[in-house]
């Protein structure tokens, strides 16, 4: 181990609590790593994870685009845990430090931590993008707006600029890494 990660999650989901069912998962890392899961829903609402009209209400109004991942074939929720799982196992085993960041922490640090039956983090490894988007006085635009992968990227691209801007990595991207 000789360097940190900053590892960017977003979440898109039926509901706002901790216990929200999830319609998609996006983790994209400083080295290039980048996936998404899309959790059954169907096997969510069975174990008694939310969902809730407002919601509901907010997703019907959005672009074809974004509304297509409602439609997105499922996966199980065995697989999804174990990858997502697996993935921290690794780079908590492979990097001196990981950085946890969400659009806000509240949000998706919490569910994916309930999603999972606790955080595979620990909680001073959370940081909060709206706090960097700030300081910058700018964000980047996702290519797809509510998208996990996408908004999980273009959270990534402005922690990046953050850390450059304040003199806390040397370049604006990382690459190379072990994951």
């Amino acid at each position: 181990m000789t360097q940190p990660i900053d590892i960017s999650i977003d979440l898109e989901t039926l509901a706002k609590g901790p216990d929200a069912a999830i319609l998609a998962i996006g983790i994209v890392d400083s080295y290039g790593v980048a996936f998404s899961c899309s959790p059954s829903v169907a096997e969510q609402v069975a174990e008694g994870r939310a969902v809730d009209d407002d919601t509901l209400h907010w997703w019907f109004q959005q672009s074809d685009e974004a509304r297509g991942m409602l439609v997105a074939k499922p996966d199980s929720l065995k697989a999804v845990r174990e990858h997502v799982r697996d993935y921290f196992q690794q780079a908590r085993e492979n990097y001196d430090a990981i950085r946890v960041w969400g659009n806000a922490p509240s949000f998706d640090c919490e569910i994916l931590g309930h999603f999972l039956g606790g955080k595979p983090w620990r909680y001073y490894h959370e940081r909060d993008v709206r706090t960097a988007r700030e300081i910058l006085d700018r964000r980047t635009q996702p290519r797809i707006a509510h998208s996990a992968l996408g908004d999980a990227e273009a959270q990534l691209a402005d922690v990046l600029r953050f850390r450059q801007a304040k003199g806390l990595c040397p370049a604006a991207t990382q690459k190379g890494g072990k994951l």
